[in-house]
């Protein structure tokens, strides 16, 4: 996988988290997700910006609030139906200025909206007068909007107002103007506005302490640098400095900072920490209640002891020391550490990434249960037994043989490492041993697809089964007779001479390699691609059941009898003669040959294309089911009916196919 697909997967997934609407998600793609794949770097990684996740939620909400009423500009498109006023804006902020100008507009229609009894209830009173009330309705919700000039009231929230454990509520004050508005989720605290969606003044936050310990609720931390932030027991503290606290109440989410930590932290959501440094040194101990991602920190040493009920990521960053006892609810990765062993106790679920790690041996570890990474390691060996759920990669690692004792579930890659013998092992996906020292593919083995890039194949077994793709690009082999490929044979660049008798396959793609014939029995069930090789003719008797591509060869002569079941492109090929009652059920290209004569009984069931031959003429037994194109101004005299079928088949082509 490029960078450029990583990238654009990665942003498709951001999306996905933002909103569970397909219909928001579709036009957050065409807004969020063009300019993020756009202006990004290709590394870009959602939890290094987590304000991009506040900025993507509230143009969410404008959007939703834009499809709830049905605003004229959804429906002013482009040919692939995708609204234009999505598609000018260069950048988050210009969509962000959009978004905030509807909202805008918006509070400034609802301030004349008047509540009536239901609209509102009490939920809890507070000190100095305050309080904090439940909004019912979208009455409700509309003037909140007007009066915070927050985009809840557009209409976009309404349908969670019946959801159940999902409540928006309003923090009033001693006349009843609003100064916060809260959208609580199932025990979570998704949302803390204060006015125009910037953090409620200190004050405001310490009123509402009250509550949110009476509900021991949880908060999402904003990602766009918050000021202040709930920790031990929902006391208001610096969010740069949580040295003197023990436990946050949320999420801990920081980016390019120099961050105060504690010795022993506690969070009760999910610690994202990218680009900072720990001037007071990261804690010995951190507990979280969802994930811990640290990533590309300056150089801190590891904490003796992790827990947390997520995914564990600590990559890209400069550390030392070891961690004694570490726990995850999910997947773990340690990506480019120098990370030197695995914890003492060492408790996850998932897969664990150890890629570009200084770590040596994985003594101890008998099972994961997703995937395993060790590649671009110092790892000779997997401990004997080891079961393996999902895909093992050791690409580019010392490896030394194969770990025919492991379990392995999925993709088995041992590329670019020492290995010189493969046993005859399953494989219940891909199994990559490219640029390996092996040079036998035994009897017996059996995989999903094999891909053996550049390996110098002494023998390769009949008895190999191989259910989807076999790849031997830059690879020298002699296939064996009876070889069956249930996908695609990629050959591109390699060296396996006469293609062996019986042979069966998905699809071949054998271009620009030394191919030099074809065996009897060839049973392909797509397209044959065997251009640039060194072909001299194509057997009668193969079966082909979609198009040959055949351009650059030194084909010769097709035999007699021959037939194709879709296009025949055989331009610049060495072709001086075509057999009789030679029969195309596609288009049959013949441009740039030495071809001066077309054969009796000719049948083109589409195009016929003889640009750059010396073909001057059309024999009137030939039958060409849509038309003619060449370049040859004599030819069109014999013509007339070749122009009438073109007539009724619609406009010709601009240029020749190919």
């Amino acid at each position: 996988m490029n960078d450029r697909t990583r990238k654009n997967r990665i942003v498709a997934s951001f999306i996905g988290t933002v909103s569970p609407d397909p219909e928001v998600q579709k036009f957050l793609a065409y807004s969020v997700g063009r300019v993020l794949s756009k202006n990004e770097p290709e590394d870009y990684t959602p939890t290094e910006h987590p304000e991009h996740f506040d900025i993507a939620r509230h143009i969410a909400d404008w959007i939703a609030a834009a499809i709830a009423n049905q605003e004229p500009w959804l429906s002013n498109v482009d040919p692939l139906g995708r609204p234009k006023k999505l598609l000018k804006f260069p950048t988050l902020v210009a969509i962000t200025k959009e978004a905030d100008k509807a909202m805008l507009r918006h509070a400034q229609k609802s301030r004349d909206v008047r509540l009536r009894d239901g609209d509102e209830e009490l939920v809890m009173e507070l000190a100095d007068g305050y309080h904090l009330v439940r909004l019912l309705t979208p009455a409700a919700l509309d003037r909140e909007s007007s009066e915070m000039q927050h985009c809840i009231g557009n209409g976009g929230y309404d349908q969670k107002l019946t959801d159940y454990g999902v409540k928006y509520l309003s923090l009033r004050g001693r006349g009843g103007g609003a100064h916060a508005t809260l959208e609580v989720d199932n025990g979570r605290v998704l949302q803390l506005q204060g006015k125009q969606n910037r953090q409620p003044k200190r004050e405001n936050l310490e009123l509402l302490a009250p509550f949110l310990r009476r509900e021991a609720l949880a908060i999402k931390e904003r990602g766009d640098g918050a000021r202040y932030m709930y920790v031990d027991d929902y006391r208001i503290a610096d969010a740069w400095d949580l040295s003197d606290c023990t436990e946050v109440m949320g999420d801990l989410t920081r980016t390019t900072a120099d961050l105060k930590l504690p010795e022993k932290l506690r969070v009760r959501g999910s610690v994202a920490i990218s680009k900072s440094s720990f001037p007071n040194g990261f804690p010995r101990e951190i507990i979280a209640d969802g994930d811990v991602t640290i990533t590309k920190c300056r150089q801190f040493i590891l904490p003796e002891r992790i827990v947390a009920g997520g995914r564990v990521t600590i990559q890209e960053c400069f550390v030392e020391g070891d961690i004694d006892y570490f726990e995850a609810g999910e997947a773990v990765s340690f990506r480019h550490t120098a990370i030197e062993k695995l914890p003492t106790h060492f408790r996850f679920k998932g897969s664990l990434n150890l890629a570009k790690t200084g770590i040596e041996t994985l003594e101890g570890l008998s099972l994961v249960e997703g995937s395993l990474d060790v590649s671009n390691t110092r790892i000779e060996t997997l401990p004997k037994g080891i079961r393996i759920a999902g895909a093992f990669d050791a690409n580019s690692s010392r490896l030394r043989e194969y770990p025919s004792s492991a379990v392995i579930g999925g993709d088995v890659d041992i590329s670019h490492t020492s290995v010189t013998n493969l046993p005859a092992v399953t494989v219940n996906g891909t199994l990559n041993i490219s640029c390996t020292g092996i040079t036998e593919i035994p009897e017996g083995l059996a995989v999903k697809s094999l891909s053996a890039h550049g390996l110098s194949l002494k023998s390769f077994a009949s008895g190999v089964t191989i259910k989807h793709d076999l790849d031997l690009s830059y690879a020298n082999a002699r296939l064996p007779d009876g070889l069956a490929v249930g996908g695609v044979i990629t050959l591109k660049s390699a060296d396996v001479g006469a293609l062996p008798a019986n042979l069966k396959a998905c699809r071949i793609n054998g271009n620009d390699s030394g191919i030099t014939s074809i065996g009897p029995g060839l049973t392909v069930m797509g397209d044959l691609h065997v251009c640039s090789t060194r072909l001299t003719t194509l057997p009668g008797d193969m079966d082909v059941w979609g198009n040959i591509f055949a351009r650059q060869t030194h084909i010769e002569v097709l035999p007699d009898g021959f037939s194709c079941q879709g296009d025949l492109d055989l331009t610049q090929s060495s072709l001086t003669v075509l057999p009789d009652g030679l029969r195309v059920a596609g288009s049959l290209v013949l441009h740039a040959n030495e071809i001066s004569e077309l054969p009796e009984g000719l049948h083109v069931g589409k195009d016929l294309v003889i640009t750059h031959t010396d073909v001057t003429s059309i024999p009137g037994s030939a039958d060409i089911g849509r038309a003619v194109r060449a370049d040859v101004p004599a030819l069109e005299t014999g013509m007339q009916r070749y122009k009438d079928v073109r007539k009724l088949a619609g406009p010709t082509p601009a240029g020749p196919m190919f």
